[in-house]
């Protein structure tokens, strides 16, 4: 038990350090913990399989990071942004077969934003 805290100590003074060395080299304009919503998705309609993970945070007025665990590509989204399909399509990987398909099932989960 004691050895566990005096290395959590040990990582604890070593990200400090670090931390004051990376700020002589820059400014840190921002620095926010918070504990985010996070879903995971694993859907599959007759073509294809999509795997995404859906981040409600504060942090991005009012949209959901939206990542594509098959291109690793990550979106800003709300249901709103469902009509301009230029915007996420191709980034999360979404087949031409699958456009509808996929629009109605993140429509339904961004309205929880």
């Amino acid at each position: 038990m004691r050895d566990s805290y005096k290395r959590q100590y040990s990582i604890l003074a070593k990200i400090n350090f670090k931390k004051e060395i990376l700020m002589e080299i820059m400014e840190i304009l921002l620095e926010e913990k918070e504990t985010p919503i996070v879903y995971y998705y694993c859907i599959a309609t007759n073509d294809c399989r999509y795997d995404f993970s859906i981040i409600y945070s504060n942090m991005f007025c009012g949209k959901a990071m939206v990542i594509s665990i098959q291109t690793g590509n990550m979106v800003l989204l709300c249901s709103d942004d469902m009509e301009d399909e230029e915007l996420w399509i191709e980034k999360l990987g979404i087949k031409t077969v699958d456009i509808i398909k996929c629009k109605a099932f993140l429509q339904l989960v961004l309205q929880q934003i």
